[in-house]
């Protein structure tokens, strides 16, 4: 996937400023309400492999809080900037390495939780990728992988071809700020995500169905998705992302995925389609 690497490395995503980044608060500041999230929800003093990390800004948010953080990408621009972030902030508990995810993780078997967000669909073997991710994992350890969905990744598909046919990309522009929420006035954030969304060489999607299919033959237990995969279910404010919900059977089964999914043309329109999954190593 040459075409991938070179693509990354012209467009090491998330951009960011980094000269927006001057002490640790900012980078708290300027997470992600999903970064957030997690922050809130794993525990200190545990391992944490970010895989696909990017140019770590999760990666170093995480470390804040005395996790031990590993970050890797296959983009070498990434995991500069990535690294430039973390001696910039001092962030000591975060490492930083060049590999590709295609290929077995050395640490195999060691890490509380794994991170794969948004990098399995731009690989050319997204189901080798999450193999070796479920062997970086602990005996009880967590997996939250992050994917497009083929329902939920129609409005993008739907606004590239406006952009063909009518060839502005003002359409897309605006879509990229909705999904942004904060952060608009970096400008090598905003353009980071306008090429991933609209101008990336390679991707795939996946439905509920085929990633469970994956933790079955892996030994991965179900435990929760964002938003939920179970029909009629919603997220609180109090959602516990590495709790298991009592929910009955049949709001599991294919038709009620096949809903849901249905659901998530309009829901995940500001979205890009992504959705999250999350399992843990039995």
């Amino acid at each position: 996937m040459q075409q991938v690497n070179q693509f990354y490395e012209d467009h090491p995503f998330p951009g960011f400023d980094i000269r927006r980044y001057s002490y640790s608060e900012d980078l708290r500041r300027q997470a992600s309400w999903f970064g957030r999230f997690l922050d809130a929800q794993i525990p200190f003093h545990c391992r944490v492999l970010d895989a696909g990390c990017g140019t770590g800004q999760l990666a170093n948010f995480l470390a804040l809080k005395q996790r031990q953080v590993l970050g890797i990408d296959y983009s070498a621009q990434s995991i500069a900037k990535a690294d430039a972030l973390r001696e910039r902030l001092q962030i000591k508990s975060a490492t930083f390495r060049r590999a590709n995810i295609l290929e077995p993780i050395p640490e195999s078997a060691e890490f509380d939780y794994v991170l794969s967000l948004g990098v399995l669909h731009h690989t050319s073997d997204p189901y080798k990728g999450f193999q070796n991710l479920v062997h970086a994992a602990k005996n009880g350890g967590y997996l939250v992988i992050g994917l497009y969905n083929p329902f939920g990744r129609i409005p993008v598909k739907m606004r590239r071809l406006l952009r063909r046919m009518f060839r502005t990309s003002g359409i897309e522009k605006k879509a990229v700020q909705r999904q942004l929420v904060t952060g608009h006035e970096d400008f090598e954030k905003n353009e980071s995500w306008l090429a991933d969304q609209y101008y990336h060489p390679h991707e795939s999607t996946h439905s509920i169905g085929e990633v469970l299919n994956w933790f079955d033959k892996n030994g991965i237990e179900y435990i929760n998705a964002m938003p939920p995969i179970e029909i009629f279910r919603s997220m609180k404010n109090n959602h516990r992302a590495f709790s298991k919900p009592a929910v009955a059977t049949w709001r599991h089964g294919f038709i009620s995925q096949f809903l849901v999914q249905l659901k998530w043309i309009l829901s995940l329109r500001d979205n890009g389609g992504y959705f999250t999954i999350i399992g843990r190593k039995l």
